[in-house]
């Protein structure tokens, strides 16, 4: 009996180890969305002593329903590359990715924890917590809405020529060269204020400045390392803020 000419040939080994690590990645990053959050309001409310905390129940509902969206949105590809570590990496990127990611953000929150069992600040007001909340929403929106209009939202600085790496002027991006990380700064603002700690702000500050440090640097590599991005830059002179930087 003749072998078939018309049947598919068998994956390479490479393509199905490729496929697999994918697959890998993808269930990492639909269980770091999955989990996350409810390991953090465990978290928050062990350090501040109490549940009876309304600002908190709302700022995780609304991180919660940011991270599904987000994970619903984005593409396959996308959810792969954001699930594990991938080569390339830049230098400066292995300590400030950390840095942003997990590091200055649980600063944060174990401050803001910290200052709602002890008091250390004033009652904010509740006029105060609503306008976090609502910087909180805005700047977690801003940054679902980047991902779903860039495939190519890595959590790590990278030139990701194994995925295709293209200039995305589209959506946000075609106000602002970094949209990810305005709606990580708007984010960032908004979570003491929602949480209720003055504080809090001191880590949230040093996150701002690493985020504009970031900025800087991700959008030299792109200068130099991506076909396209010079000419982009041209057409799309604002970095994080419109008209402003």
């Amino acid at each position: 009996m003749t072998e078939d000419a018309t049947a598919p040939a068998a994956p390479e080994p490479a393509e199905v180890e490729a496929a697999a690590r994918a697959d890998r990645n993808v269930r990492r990053f639909w269980i770091s969305t999955v989990v996350l959050t409810p390991v953090l309001g465990v978290m928050l409310f062990w350090i501040a002593g109490t549940v009876a905390w309304p600002g908190a129940w709302i700022f995780l509902a609304i991180f919660w329903i940011a991270a599904i969206v987000g994970g619903l949105v984005i593409p396959r590809d996308l959810a792969a590359e954001r699930g594990g570590i991938p080569d390339g990496i830049a230098t400066y990127d292995k300590v400030i990715a950390p840095l942003l990611a997990r590091i200055l953000p649980l600063a944060t929150f174990v401050v803001a924890g910290l200052d709602r069992r002890h008091g250390w600040s004033e009652d904010v007001g509740a006029a105060t917590v609503a306008l976090g909340l609502l910087v909180t929403a805005a700047g977690t929106a801003l940054l679902v809405w980047a991902m779903a209009s860039n495939r190519f939202f890595s959590g790590f600085m990278r030139i990701q020529t194994d995925r295709g790496h293209a200039v995305v002027d589209t959506g946000p991006y075609a106000r602002v060269r970094h949209p990810g990380y305005t709606g990580l700064l708007l984010y960032t603002i908004g979570t003491p204020l929602a949480l209720g700690s003055l504080w809090a702000v001191i880590p949230s500050a040093v996150i701002v400045i690493v985020v504009v440090l970031r900025t800087v640097l991700e959008d030299r590599a792109l200068h130099e390392g991506l076909e396209g991005y010079s000419a982009y830059a041209e057409r799309v002179r604002s970095k994080l803020v419109p008209g402003v930087w």
